[in-house]
C-alpha cells in the first residue's frame, strides 16, 4: 500500500465538509447528514407555498387585478449585473474584525455573481416583493400571507411566520396586500419603498445547528416573482469556521451557496420558463435516466445543458447533465454529479477539483442559469472545466472501473494498481498541476480519484518546495508540472530513498519538474540547471540524460507535448488567477481580463468586451476549431493570437506568410498544427508526420490548404 503519510494526507483532504453539509468519517468510505436538512426542508416549504399562492391567484377572480403587474415585470427594462441588496443579521457573535471579514467576503461574491449574471426580466422601479397567499374565498379574499406585518392576536406581530431561514424579512421590501379575517372585515398592509435592486439577500452569521456539524455555510430562496418565478428574496448564512478561513475561499463557498439562493435547486426545477415568460414543463428541465450499467441517475435535459454536456465530453448520446444521486436532503439533486463534474463550483463538496484548484464556474452551471428564464449569462467570462473534457461517451456512459480499463492511459481515475500497490507511492493529478495520492472521495460514484496532497495544486507553488528538490533537481512554480518517477534516485552522493540498498526494487512515485517549450513544440525538463528533452511517451532514464549527475532514477512517461506546452503558453498571472489551456487564459471566478491580471470588484464595471450575453456555441473537437474568421485550426482552440488575425510567438513566420498568401477573409484554414500553436516545419520530419497526414485529408477541403503545403513540405505520396 502507499505510505500511510500519504494516505492521511488524501483522507483529511476530502474529509473537509461539504457545502452540502455532509462528513466523511475516518474510514473514507461512507458519509452522514450534518445539518443542510432543514435547508433542504425549508427551501421546499417557500417553493410548495409559491406553488399554492399562484395556484390560489390564478384560481380565483382577483387573477385579472394582478395580471398588470405580471406585464409591467416583463417589460423591456435594461440590463445591468444583476444588483443584490444585502442586509446583514445575526453578527453579534462576530468581533468587529469578524464583522469586517463578512463584508468582505459577501462584496466578493456579490462581484462573481456580478461578473456573470444579468436579471433576464429586471423589475423596473424599486423592487417589491409579493408576499405570499395560503388561503382564499370563492371572491380571491386573501385570509393569510406570509410573510404577514399585520398585527395579530391583540397586536403581536406575526414573527414566526415572518423569518426566511434565521433572518427575519424586512417589511420595507415587502409589496402591499390586502388581508382578511373570518370573523369579518379586511385590513390593509400598505407595503414598503423598496430599494433599486434585483435581489433581496439577507446574511446571517450564525453558528447555528449546521455550523456546529460540520457546514462552511448554507443558502435558500424564500420569496419569488408572481410573474415569472424567480427568486427574489432570499438568505444565507457563514458560519465561523468559513470566516476563519482565506477570504477568496470563503467567498467561493458563498458563490455555491449563492447559486441555490438564486435557483440553483431541484425545488425550482418545476418552476423554469422560456423565453416568452411562459412555464417549462418538469419532465422538460430534469428526467430519470438509466445508465448502461443499470444505475438510476437524473439528469438535467434543459436545452443548453444537454448542448453543453455533450460539448464538454464530446459524446451527442450523453442527454444532458447529471445530478448528484448521492447523499440526502440537500446534496442529492441539487448539485452536479461528481464524478462527471469534480472541479466544478456546483459539486456537492468543497473539495471542488481533486487537483486541490478552486471550483469552477463553467459553461455547464451557466447553462442551467441561463435556461432557468430568469437569467442572461456572460459566455465570455465561463471558466474552462478539463475534467473529462472530449473524454467521449465510455466517460459518462462506464463505470470507473470499466473506463480505466477500457482507456488504459486515461489519468482521471486510479487504477486498481496504483490504489492499492505496495511499489505505488504518489502519483500526478489528471492535469499534472498536482502530486497526489489514490483515495475514495465522497459522492464519487466509488471511483478513486488522484487526489492533491495539501489539497492544492501544489506543483505550481513554491511553498510545496522540498530541500531535497536542491539535489535531485525538483521545482515548484507557475512553470512546474507533475511527473511520474521511478526510485531510488541516485547522485554520487546522495540516494533516495536513503534507505534503499544497490539493487532495491523500484518504487512508482511523482515530483515536480520546471517545465518549457522549443519553438519546435518539444517540452523540455530544467534539472538541475539541464534541459532535457521529454517526448511524448517516452521515460527520461536520467543516468542516460545526465551522465555523471545521476546513477539511477528516470522520469515519466513524459505528457503529451502539445497539451502541455499549450499550458504553459499564457505567463505567471494565468496559472494564479485561471487555467491555461491550448494557449488561451480562462480566468477563475475572482478574475477577468487579458491574463487574468484583473480581480472583480463589487459595483466596478467588466472591461469593455466582456460582457456579451449572447450565447456563445463552445469550442469542440467536432467543430474542428473554426476561430471568429473561420478559419480552421487543428486543435481544440485557435491561439487568441490567430483569433486577432495574426500569428504570433512561436507560429510566427509560417502562419504570418500563409495570412498573407492566403485571403484571410475567404479562405477556411489557415491550419494551426497543434492546439499549443506549434508551427509547421519546413519538411517532414517524425514529429510532422500525423500532422501532414492531415493535411494531405484536408486537401480537398479546403484550397488554401495547398499554400500551407508549400509551407510544411509536401507529403509523402504515401499520404
Amino acid at each position: 500500500m502507499s505510505s500511510p503519510y500519504v494516505r492521511l494526507l488524501a483522507l483529511w483532504a476530502i474529509a473537509l465538509l461539504a457545502c452540502s453539509g455532509y462528513i466523511l468519517p475516518a474510514d473514507g468510505h461512507s458519509h452522514q447528514g450534518c445539518g443542510h436538512t432543514f435547508v433542504a426542508d425549508e427551501a421546499k416549504q417557500w417553493a410548495d407555498r409559491h406553488s399554492q399562492h399562484l395556484q390560489l391567484r390564478h384560481s380565483s377572480s382577483s387573477s385579472s387585478s394582478s395580471s398588470g403587474m405580471a406585464a409591467r415585470r416583463l417589460q423591456a427594462v435594461p440590463k445591468v449585473p444583476i444588483r443584490i441588496w444585502v442586509e446583514y443579521q445575526g453578527t453579534e457573535e462576530l468581533t468587529a474584525a469578524g464583522r469586517q471579514r463578512l463584508r468582505e467576503v459577501v462584496g466578493s461574491a456579490v462581484a462573481v455573481l456580478q461578473k456573470f449574471y444579468k436579471v433576464r426580466w429586471p423589475t423596473a422601479g424599486n423592487l417589491l416583493v409579493p408576499a405570499q397567499c395560503g388561503v382564499t374565498d370563492q371572491a380571491g379574499n386573501c385570509y393569510a400571507h406570509r410573510p404577514d406585518f399585520l398585527p395579530a392576536d391583540g397586536g403581536s406581530s406575526s414573527r414566526g411566520r415572518n423569518m426566511c431561514g434565521s433572518a427575519a424579512i424586512n417589511s420595507s421590501h415587502i409589496a402591499g396586500y390586502t388581508q382578511c379575517s373570518v370573523q369579518g372585515g379586511c385590513t390593509e398592509f400598505a407595503g414598503g419603498d423598496g430599494e433599486a435592486t434585483d435581489y433581496y439577500l439577507y446574511v446571517t452569521a450564525r453558528n447555528d445547528e449546521a455550523c456546529r456539524s460540520g457546514a462552511a455555510a448554507w443558502a435558500l430562496p424564500c420569496l419569488f416573482d408572481d410573474a415569472t418565478n424567480r427568486p427574489l428574496l432570499g438568505t444565507a448564512n457563514l458560519c465561523r469556521a468559513a470566516l476563519e478561513q482565506d477570504a477568496d475561499n470563503a467567498a467561493i463557498v458563498l458563490v455555491h451557496e449563492l447559486h441555490h439562493a438564486l435557483g440553483f435547486t431541484d425545488q425550482l426545477f418545476d418552476k423554469f420558463i422560456d423565453e416568452e415568460g411562459q412555464p417549462i414543463p418538469k419532465e422538460q428541465v430534469v428526467r430519470v435516466s438509466r445508465t448502461p450499467y443499470g444505475e438510476l441517475r437524473p439528469v438535467v435535459i434543459s436545452p443548453t445543458v444537454a448542448r453543453e454536456a455533450q460539448a464538454q465530453f464530446g459524446c451527442e448520446s450523453v442527454p444532458g447533465a447529471a445530478l448528484e444521486n448521492e447523499g440526502g436532503r440537500g446534496s442529492a439533486l441539487a448539485h452536479w454529479e461528481y464524478k462527471w463534474f469534480q472541479g466544478e463550483v456546483m459539486v456537492a463538496t468543497n473539495l471542488y477539483g481533486a487537483n486541490g484548484g478552486e471550483g469552477t464556474l463553467s459553461r455547464i452551471t451557466l447553462a442551467l442559469m441561463q435556461d432557468s428564464g430568469w437569467y442572461d449569462v456572460n459566455w465570455a467570462q465561463a471558466g474552462f472545466l478539463d475534467w473529462g473534457w472530449q473524454a467521449g461517451c465510455d466517460f459518462v456512459e462506464k463505470t470507473c472501473t470499466a473506463y480505466a480499463a477500457a482507456h488504459p492511459s486515461q489519468q482521471y481515475f486510479c487504477t486498481r494498481e496504483q490504489y492499492a500497490s505496495d511499489s505505488v507511492n504518489t502519483v500526478c493529478t489528471f492535469d499534472g498541476l498536482a502530486r497526489a495520492a489514490c483515495a475514495k472521495a465522497p459522492f464519487a460514484a466509488g471511483c478513486a480519484l488522484k487526489v492533491a496532497l495539501g489539497t492544492a495544486p501544489n506543483c505550481l507553488s513554491e511553498r510545496f518546495a522540498s530541500r531535497a528538490g536542491e539535489i535531485f533537481g525538483w521545482q515548484n512554480g507557475a512553470s512546474s508540472r507533475c511527473l511520474p518517477v521511478t526510485l531510488p534516485f541516485e547522485t554520487e552522493r546522495y540516494r533516495l530513498p536513503s534507505s534503499a540498498a544497490a539493487g532495491a526494487a523500484t518504487i512508482s512515485d511523482s515530483r515536480c519538474y520546471e517545465m518549457s517549450c522549443t519553438p519546435a513544440g518539444q517540452l523540455q525538463l530544467s534539472i538541475l540547471g539541464n534541459k532535457i528533452d521529454c517526448p511524448a511517451g517516452q521515460t527520461v532514464d536520467l543516468a542516460t540524460a545526465l551522465p555523471g549527475v545521476f546513477d539511477q532514477g528516470s522520469v515519466g512517461p513524459c505528457p503529451d507535448n502539445a497539451a502541455t506546452c499549450g499550458s504553459l503558453a499564457c505567463g505567471e498571472s494565468c496559472m494564479g488567477n485561471g487555467v491555461c489551456v491550448a494557449g488561451e487564459c480562462y480566468c477563475g471566478m475572482m478574475y477577468t481580463g487579458p491574463g487574468c491580471r484583473t480581480r472583480v470588484e463589487p459595483g466596478v464595471a467588466l472591461p469593455v468586451g466582456n460582457g456579451s450575453s449572447a450565447y456563445v456555441p463552445p469550442r469542440t473537437a467536432a467543430s474542428k476549431c473554426r476561430d471568429g474568421a473561420g478559419r480552421l485550426w487543428l486543435g481544440k482552440t485557435a491561439p487568441s493570437s490567430a483569433r486577432r488575425g495574426l500569428a504570433a510567438g512561436v507560429a510566427g513566420a509560417s502562419l504570418g506568410s500563409l495570412a498573407t498568401e492566403s485571403s484571410a477573409q475567404q479562405c477556411s484554414c489557415p491550419c494551426c498544427l497543434t492546439a499549443a500553436s506549434k508551427p509547421f516545419v519546413s519538411t517532414p520530419t517524425a514529429s510532422s508526420e500525423r500532422w501532414l497526414s492531415w493535411l494531405a485529408w484536408m486537401r480537398a477541403k479546403s484550397p488554401c490548404c495547398r499554400s500551407l503545403q508549400r509551407l510544411a513540405g509536401q507529403p509523402p505520396a504515401s499520404l
